[in-house]
């Protein structure tokens, strides 16, 4: 194995490592705080809406003066702003951390995937088979940061955080080499537009949006729901862990669907389960039942985010590379999340979250009838000729 394939392994397992032990237990530590489910989804709710600007911002930036300088410079930063919640904290301070936090943090991941990309692109293998390492390290971390908060305190998961991140960072400056400036530096707008010209990408955007209108609330409201269930810090960070675990097979046999059958039976299969899984939710009357629906997670998760950056790979030109991956995830996690959020927040408080799940299943399902009808049947290679 070469070594840059390791450093890649180790950078998704760091990165995904240090994500999970803040989108585990911060909204549990918001509602230690005092907030209510409404306030959790209004802050929620600012993340992603900053994500709609710095995406593309960062991901037009990382095109044109080099993706590994700004990836270097917004880990060091996320790593900084993380620590920020050691602090002592008001509704006010923990909503502007929060949008501050996801300007620079937000783009961190779709930037990583186009690095990991040019390394295929030269060297061949599988995106798959790097992106599984992600699941290991969410999956790994999350049931370690579940025990940590459990005898520490929940501010200590935030410590946990920025030092992944920490790892992030030293594994990007010592291992992997700058790369070059895109074809568009200067120009950045002008890329930006030409992504946009291609209808089939814009389809694939409506459904990440409307897929999130209900998806949003598993990340932001499930470990509130476990909670009130009466689950324990631990068995929250088993849920998490569940869910890393979950994705571990599906990401190993993602590329070979593709290839066999293209993006998009992987996509409306992700869609379905991810129906599914919320319906079961709303089923939930114990701990213990909650977490079952956490199985689908990998069918949901790793078809689908293995479909979606295949899809924009294929879509844009290398060049653009980390400006259609960056522009995907600002209408995914930030328009979609946004609207999503704040809604999930709402109908948790007014109608309790088995209702919630319950009517958000049934939306997802409608999403999954849209991929089904409306994205084109081409195979991965093809899916990128614009119409």
């Amino acid at each position: 194995m070469a070594p840059a394939s390791i450093v890649l392994r180790l950078l998704y397992f760091s990165f995904y490592g240090s994500g999970v032990m803040i989108s585990s237990f911060r909204n549990l530590y918001f509602q230690q705080q005092g907030l209510t489910a409404t306030h959790i989804g209004m802050i929620a709710a600012l993340e992603p809406a900053v994500m709609l600007l710095s995406q593309p911002f960062w991901g037009m930036a990382s095109d044109s003066y080099g993706r590994r300088r700004i990836l270097l410079m917004l880990i060091a930063i996320s790593a900084f702003l993380t620590l920020g919640y050691l602090s002592p904290v008001s509704v006010w301070l923990l909503a502007g951390l929060a949008l501050v936090l996801s300007f620079f943090r937000s783009p961190t991941g779709p930037i990583l995937d186009s690095i990991v990309l040019d390394h295929l692109d030269e060297s061949g293998g599988r995106f798959a088979r790097f992106r599984l390492w992600g699941a290991v390290g969410w999956s790994t971390m999350a049931l370690v940061v579940g025990q940590i908060t459990q005898r520490y305190g929940m501010k200590s998961a935030f410590v946990c955080a920025a030092l992944g991140l920490g790892v992030v960072y030293l594994l990007l400056w010592r291992f992997i080499p700058p790369g070059k400036a895109g074809h568009f530096q200067g120009k950045a707008f002008a890329g930006f537009r030409t992504i946009l010209q291609n209808r089939n990408l814009v389809k694939f955007l409506v459904m990440g949006f409307m897929l999130q209108l209900s998806a949003a609330s598993i990340l932001s409201m499930l470990p509130l729901y476990l909670k009130q269930l009466g689950a324990s810090h631990t068995t929250i960070g088993l849920a998490f862990t569940i869910e890393g675990i979950s994705e571990i097979p599906f990401f190993l046999v993602a590329d070979r669907i593709i290839a066999a059958w293209g993006v998009k039976p992987l996509l409306v299969t992700a869609v379905f389960a991810c129906s599914l899984r919320m319906i079961l939710y709303s089923l939930a009357t114990t701990p213990l039942l909650a977490l079952i629906p956490q199985l689908l997670h990998g069918a949901c998760w790793a078809f689908f985010i293995t479909a979606a950056v295949n899809y924009i790979n294929y879509q844009v030109p290398p060049s653009l590379r980390s400006t259609g991956q960056t522009l995907f995830s600002a209408v995914f996690w930030g328009l979609g999340a946004t609207t999503g959020n704040a809604l999930a927040g709402f109908m948790f408080d007014r109608l309790g979250p088995a209702t919630m799940y319950r009517y958000q299943g049934i939306f997802a399902l409608c999403v999954a009838l849209y991929a089904l009808l409306v994205l084109p049947t081409a195979k991965t290679q093809d899916a990128g000729a614009p119409d």
